[in-house]
């Protein structure tokens, strides 16, 4: 089965530095994940902060570029899942006074439902995809940009990824946050609980949040997770000079070696000439 990884599109024009560049590497990288004519049924996994303020962004499907590039996804064939990241929950910035009604409006858009509930449990041929909350959980304690996964959804995760091993069906597990060490102010609170939770369960875990594309971060886990990939960011260039936009390509049919950072020229991106390369 074929994976494609793309994370912190922080879509939102109307306050965000960029001036709305984002959205055309948005038009881009969609518009390039179709023209490369991957199998169809190829699952699409979006880690979070699709929007840079989601009181700006989620309030309705109308209008919004990000439901708008997700439906264009999968009317192309592509199957498409997607977890919030904090910027999904206002400013990115805790607290968040509004997160509960921000959070029901993205599961309303992205969802259809919003009531639904974490972690997002799917199943596409012989794989289950685990989607992880890191926001929800987050308490008073939670400062800047820490998440949380909390309690009850990493219960939630081990019944999910036994049922899985006992249906001898492969596992992903997917969030926003980085699981493992990285600065302090954007750290995943309860990583340690989570990550043995998932430890030696899961045949792949994908994340974003921290804005590079590492790959090699199994080592945090004693081997025992066998691919763990930080997308990066697919459009938000944080003014790097020396930035492109990219998304992950993973095949859990063949050898990690396989797996793929795919680039594309920025200038290309913007004038929608979509030209991709690997990345050395």
């Amino acid at each position: 089965m074929k994976i494609i990884h793309i994370s912190d599109l922080h879509i939102d024009s109307a306050v965000h530095a960029d001036d709305g560049r984002e959205i055309d590497r948005l038009n881009a990288l969609v518009k390039e994940i179709i023209r490369a004519n991957y199998p169809k049924g190829t699952v699409v996994v979006i880690t979070g902060d699709l929007t840079n303020n989601g009181m700006h962004l989620h309030n309705t499907k109308e209008k919004n570029p990000v439901y708008e590039k997700v439906q264009e996804l999968k009317n192309a064939g592509f199957e498409v899942l997607v977890i919030p990241g904090n910027h999904d929950y206002g400013n990115g910035i805790h607290p968040m006074p509004n997160k509960n009604k921000l959070g029901q409006a993205f599961k309303e858009i992205f969802y259809n439902d919003k009531n639904a509930t974490y972690p997002r449990i799917d199943t596409f041929e012989n794989t289950v995809f685990i989607g992880v909350d890191t926001v929800l959980a987050c308490g008073i304690l939670e400062t800047l940009s820490m998440g949380k996964v909390g309690k009850d959804q990493i219960n939630s995760v081990k019944n999910a990824l036994n049922n899985a091993k006992q249906s001898n069906k492969k596992t992903v597990v997917y969030l926003h946050y980085n699981p493992f060490k990285c600065k302090y102010s954007l750290k995943l609170n309860d990583r340690d609980d989570f990550i043995n939770a998932i430890n030696g369960k899961t045949d792949l875990l994908l994340f974003g949040h921290i804005h590079v594309g590492d790959t090699g971060l199994n080592a945090n886990c004693n081997n025992l997770i066998p691919r763990a990939y930080n997308a990066g960011s697919s459009t938000d260039t944080d003014n790097k000079d020396d930035w492109q936009p990219s998304y992950r390509v993973i095949d859990l049919d063949e050898s990690a070696s396989n797996d793929r950072l795919i680039n594309f020229s920025d200038i290309a991106a913007i004038a929608g000439q979509c030209v991709a390369e690997f990345a050395q």
